[in-house]
């Protein structure tokens, strides 16, 4: 069985993208690997999506991350949702691009457009965008996968060069194309399934147009 796709269904590629299920009640979102898990929360005093974001206490280096499977040589958009408790304060997040072995490979040349640049020395793209006090901003990169590419890591983080306080994250997404979409759990929508059956092998079927 196939699904078909048109123009309004997408799939949100990111496991858990809201931070609302923590099965194990370990203070760490389910699919995301936390940094320190004492320097994390789940918050549910704020949110953009859902009950519940991920609270990144200040000073010093925090993230979390997972990775998540992609195609190579293809677009993908990230978008995800900040909010600061102080005044200034920047979000942070990071793309990198992993191959089979997981091995960083360099995206140096790669096309890349929105709020995010490449960061040569550490071979990632980064995000460093002010967030606002009062609300959740959202902030997008559309990257280009290396050939190669088996595994993208994405990672949200407050760093202290560019955060006092704490930061807030929610609604994380990644998907395939060139547009950001609304945010979506999962898919956008219910897939049409769609049922082909492989032609018996004595028709000699190649996939030309000829094919019988």
């Amino acid at each position: 069985q196939f699904y078909e796709f048109d123009d309004t269904l997408y799939l949100n590629t990111v496991r858990n993208p809201s931070f609302e299920d923590d099965e194990d009640a370990d203070g760490t979102p389910d699919g995301w690997i936390a940094l320190d898990a004492s320097l994390i929360s789940l918050d549910t005093t704020t949110s953009e999506f859902g009950e519940t974001s991920l609270r990144l206490t200040s000073g010093t280096t925090n993230y979390v991350y997972q990775n998540v499977p992609v195609v190579e040589n293809n677009f993908y958009t990230f978008s995800g949702y900040f909010q600061a408790k102080t005044s200034g304060d920047e979000a942070f997040a990071i793309l990198l691009f992993l191959d089979e072995d997981g091995n960083t490979l360099d995206a140096t040349g790669t096309s890349s457009s929105g709020d995010c640049a490449w960061n040569s020395t550490y071979g990632w793209y980064e995000i460093i965008e002010e967030a606002s006090t009062d609300e959740f901003d959202r902030f997008e990169c559309l990257v280009t996968t290396p050939e190669d590419t088996v595994q993208m890591v994405v990672e949200v983080a407050n760093i202290p060069t560019y955060a006092t306080g704490d930061i807030f994250v929610d609604a994380v997404q990644l998907e395939l194309g060139e547009d950001a979409n609304i945010f979506a759990e999962g898919y956008s929508g219910t897939p049409a399934g769609v049922y082909y059956q492989v032609a018996p092998s004595y028709l000699g079927c190649t996939g030309d147009e000829t094919d019988p």
